[in-house]
Parts: C-alpha cells; sequence; structure tokens
C-alpha cells in the first residue's frame, strides 16, 4: 500500500467513525450547564468562559499564517485575513452564543487528517 492509500484509508476510517458511534447515542437537547450537576455527585467549583471579544477575534485573524493549507471549509486563511475588520463582530457574536448556549455547530467538529511520521522511513 502506498501512502496516498494509507492516508486515504486513515482519513476515511476517521471520517465515517464519529457518525457510527453517534448512532449508539441517545440524542438529548440539554446544554452542557446540565452535564455539571448529577444526581449525588457533589460540585463545589464551577467552570466558566468568558465572552470573548471582537479584539480577540480580530487579533487572531490578523495573526493567521496565509501559507498554510486550508481547513474543511475551504477559505484561504489570506481572505479571512484580508476580511478580518468585517468578519470579526458577526465570528464573536458566533462564538459567544455557542459558549453560552453550549451548542457547537457540527461543522465545528470536523478536521483534515494528515499523518506525521515519526521516522524517515514511513511504512513504519
Amino acid at each position: 500500500m502506498d501512502r496516498n492509500q494509507i492516508a486515504n484509508k486513515l482519513n476515511d476510517y476517521f471520517v465515517n467513525i464519529g457518525p457510527s458511534l453517534a448512532l449508539g447515542v441517545e440524542e438529548n437537547h440539554h446544554t452542557s450547564a446540565g452535564a455539571t450537576n448529577r444526581g449525588n455527585l457533589e460540585c463545589n467549583t464551577t467552570f466558566c468562559f468568558s465572552d470573548i471579544s471582537v479584539h480577540q477575534v480580530l487579533n487572531n485573524l490578523k495573526q493567521l499564517v496565509t501559507s498554510k493549507a486550508t481547513g474543511v471549509d475551504k477559505i484561504p486563511a489570506k481572505v479571512l485575513k484580508l476580511s478580518a475588520d468585517i468578519i470579526a463582530p458577526s465570528l464573536t457574536t458566533i462564538f459567544n452564543q455557542s459558549l453560552h448556549t453550549g451548542i457547537f455547530v457540527n461543522d465545528w467538529k470536523l478536521a483534515c487528517v494528515q499523518p506525521i511520521y515519526k521516522s524517515e522511513d514511513r511504512s513504519k
């Protein structure tokens, strides 16, 4: 099997394992807030996120490395960087809404998987 076939097999596995595992999980409409206190478990600590500011999103967009490959959305980093001033407020609203509700966009859970070899011999 050549390197591309191996990479494709691994990618197929990881792309398909999530949906198959999800079939065995009962769907619920609870937010993550309810997951912190279950039955008789005592919880003396809290876990919370602070709102993300437009300034933080803008800074992160402007620091994107434009020579890197695109993600699953296929939007080049250069486009995100050039449009940062325009898209930062909307992205900030989406991110904060996600943090407040505990609901994350399904597409944010996707990733492009590429193996990184530890040795020169790529057959290992």
